[in-house]
């Protein structure tokens, strides 16, 4: 069944003849559909995975940047005591820092050297040791900061046994003059089980799997919303095909210029 077309000037609307709707292909089958729903879909999980990559990176440095900076306020706070234990207990000296100080259960290392970087005080966990090249970077830290800078970075060795963590080196002085220097680290794996970079790889996962999540749903919503929104492009394009094909039976004009040009290319038009 052909649909009538209606008169130049009537107020009536496009339509599809039936035989046309039955016989048009569903959406999906559209090679142009098929197109513009995965165009969609690709665009929308590429900028989910972007954002996931974007938050999971900040996420990782602002966590980083926060410990290593409580590491430096924790190192600070250490040169300021020992600064005051300087003064006031040992009289100006380092010699009897060791009877002063006594050993303590702390799982950071900390280490006090004087002016001519020779070690006074060593204080650092019984569950780890320190290795050679651990030792070397230590007496190197120790020699830059008495010349007034505050190197920082990372004992880092493949064997558990010693010790790893982030470290910060001040040196230590006294109304401005120089009276040694302080090693403080702050270990990556703590006794009781507790690990940073574990904490960190929980939070890594946690937003990997969250993102996974909302690209579903963004993928399952898309899927429904992209169908009707394209929709009129597929029929439009189907429309196109049939006109290039000499099949003007499919045409309604409804005003104005589409009745003007529906007249011209069809002559049973009146």
């Amino acid at each position: 069944m052909i649909a009538v077309p209606p008169k130049p000037g009537s107020k009536g609307k496009s339509v599809i003849s039936e035989d046309q709707e039955k016989s048009s292909p569903s959406f999906f089958q559209s090679k142009l559909g098929t197109k513009l729903i995965f165009s969609h879909l690709l665009a929308t999980l590429g900028a989910l995975i972007v954002l996931t990559i974007v938050i999971l990176f900040a996420t990782q440095k602002y966590f980083v940047d926060s410990q290593h900076q409580l590491i430096y306020e924790q190192a600070f706070a250490n040169a300021q005591y020992y600064e005051g234990v300087y003064v006031h207990f040992l009289g100006g000296s380092w010699d009897n820092v060791r009877t002063l100080i006594q050993s303590t259960n702390s799982p950071s290392l900390l280490i006090v050297a004087d002016q001519s970087a020779t070690v006074k005080l060593s204080l650092q966990p019984r569950y780890f040791s320190l290795s050679q090249a651990e030792r070397a970077t230590i007496q190197q830290c120790i020699s830059q900061a008495l010349v007034g800078q505050q190197p920082t970075g990372n004992l880092q060795d493949p064997d558990p046994q010693y010790f790893s963590g982030y470290y910060v080196c001040l040196p230590l002085t006294v109304n401005g003059q120089l009276i040694g220097a302080i090693f403080y680290a702050d270990p990556a794996v703590y006794p009781q089980g507790y690990s940073s970079d574990t904490f960190l790889a929980n939070i890594s996962t946690a937003v990997i799997i969250t993102g996974i999540g909302i690209a579903l749903v963004v993928a399952l919503l898309c899927l429904f919303f992209v169908r009707s929104l394209t929709r009129p492009l597929v029929l439009m394009k189907q429309s196109v095909e049939r006109l290039s094909a000499g099949n003007y039976a499919s045409l309604s004009p409804g005003q104005g210029r589409s009745a003007a040009f529906v007249a011209r290319i069809r002559p049973d038009y009146a």
